[in-house]
């Protein structure tokens, strides 16, 4: 049975109405997820960057990152 509308080819739907409904509700979603990878990048970068590193190399870098982004050349976002 071939659908008359489909979304993405399998999303059986009755009409264009339903269509611009089904594609409303997966942009919003796709949007939250966009917001919510974004932050929890940065959340995650903050924790990193404050973290105490106790072996010599990776405190070095550590210490280099952290002069980086007090100076703005890391961007959390």
């Amino acid at each position: 049975m071939k659908c008359r509308h489909c979304i993405y080819g399998w999303i059986p739907t009755d009409s264009e109405r339903e269509v611009e409904s089904w594609l409303k509700q997966l942009s919003g979603a796709l949007e939250v997820h966009q917001r919510w990878m974004r932050e929890h990048f940065a959340r995650l970068v903050r924790l990193d960057l404050g973290l105490a590193i106790i072996q010599p190399v990776a405190a070095s870098v550590t210490t280099r990152l952290k002069h980086r982004s007090a100076l703005g050349g890391v961007k959390a976002s």
